[in-house]
């Protein structure tokens, strides 16, 4: 079953932008399958300790090149599983 944002907007769930919940969500997680979802620009406005997460079978939603290369550190926590400063 397929849902869009008006779908779930009609279903009295709030919907809004990346660039609005990067605000004040703590927690993302994409699924989508589409490119660069979570980018540069959404991680630099993200709150810190924001959890990002992907729970699909590609990996290209999350701009994680971008993370290796700004990031002050990177700690393996488990396979797959990063904590990044």
């Amino acid at each position: 079953m397929y849902f869009n944002f008006v779908d779930y907007f009609f279903a009295g769930h709030e919907v809004t932008t990346i660039e609005e919940a990067c605000k004040t969500a703590r927690i993302f997680v994409t699924a989508t399958g589409c490119t660069s979802i979570l980018r540069g620009e959404h991680f630099e406005a993200m709150l810190e300790d924001t959890i990002i997460c992907n729970i699909g079978h590609f990996d290209c939603e999350i701009d994680v090149d971008w993370l290796n290369k700004n990031c002050a550190s990177k700690d393996l926590v488990q396979p797959q599983v990063s904590l990044i400063y």
